[in-house]
């Protein structure tokens, strides 16, 4: 259903002695109405997975993994594209930067446009990643072509996620080839993602969490945190800043 219409529908189904949720983002679009379907699933302890797609892509989980790890280094700075809406599209890339490398904690904006909904400007911002790094985010406007991609620099690699995540480049410091005692970024990895199996990876995700107790992939919690930073641009004018 439309945004507008997410609280209503999703109260009326908690009203249900359902087991589990699956909601379309963003999970409302006032963080009144998404904290208080937050409490209410609480209340009622009904779980709630939202449909931040990109989470229940099996090679993005993968990085997730990997940046745990510290395969690739400390993140150093990335930027990404997006359109179409600081809530309704760009919290895709938002959830996206907070499910890799954690939560975003400050964030300044830069310019704005309406591209498509006069209610939700879509804006161009820097963003602070926890203690780890500078993220901008530059709004395109989705009247001429979507566009969606991160580009996320660490000390040992370059990660690309293009194509609005069908397609992931790996990047390797290397000698250079040309200069010496210089070092260069060179594609080592071209991996085409499962992006277009999301949707079932989710449902498989919902059938693992129902018959094994799983951890939720992407609960109303990390959808209504999400929802403050993207608000906090939208509505709070030049500069807001998180806890």
């Amino acid at each position: 259903v439309p945004d507008r219409l997410h609280r209503a529908v999703m109260e009326a189904v908690l009203g249900y002695p359902v087991r589990l949720v699956f909601a379309e983002k963003p999970l409302a679009t006032t963080l009144e109405d998404a904290g208080a379907l937050v409490s209410l699933a609480g209340k009622r302890n009904i779980p709630v997975i939202v449909n931040y797609s990109r989470r229940f892509v099996t090679e993005i989980s993968r990085l997730k993994q990997d940046i745990a790890d510290n395969a690739y280094g400390a993140f150093i700075a990335g930027s990404g594209l997006y359109g179409k809406g600081i809530l309704h599209n760009g919290t895709h890339l938002l959830d996206l930067l907070a499910y890799l490398l954690g939560p975003i904690t400050g964030a300044r904006e830069l310019c704005r446009m309406h591209d498509f909904y006069d209610d939700d400007p879509t804006v161009s911002a820097v963003l602070q990643i926890g203690n780890r790094g500078m993220f901008t985010v530059q709004g395109i406007d989705c009247s001429k072509y979507t566009v969606f991609e991160a580009d996320l620099l660490f000390e040992q690699a370059r990660i690309r996620l293009t194509d609005s995540c069908f397609t992931l480049e790996e990047y390797r410091v290397r000698e250079s080839e040309r200069f010496s005692g210089y070092k260069n970024l060179r594609l080592t990895r071209t991996i085409a993602t499962d992006m277009n199996r999301a949707m079932l990876n989710a449902v498989e995700h919902i059938h693992q969490v129902l018959s094994r107790g799983v951890s939720l992939r992407c609960s109303a919690a990390d959808a209504y945190a999400v929802m403050q930073t993207a608000l906090g641009l939208g509505v709070g004018g030049q500069a807001w800043l998180g806890s």
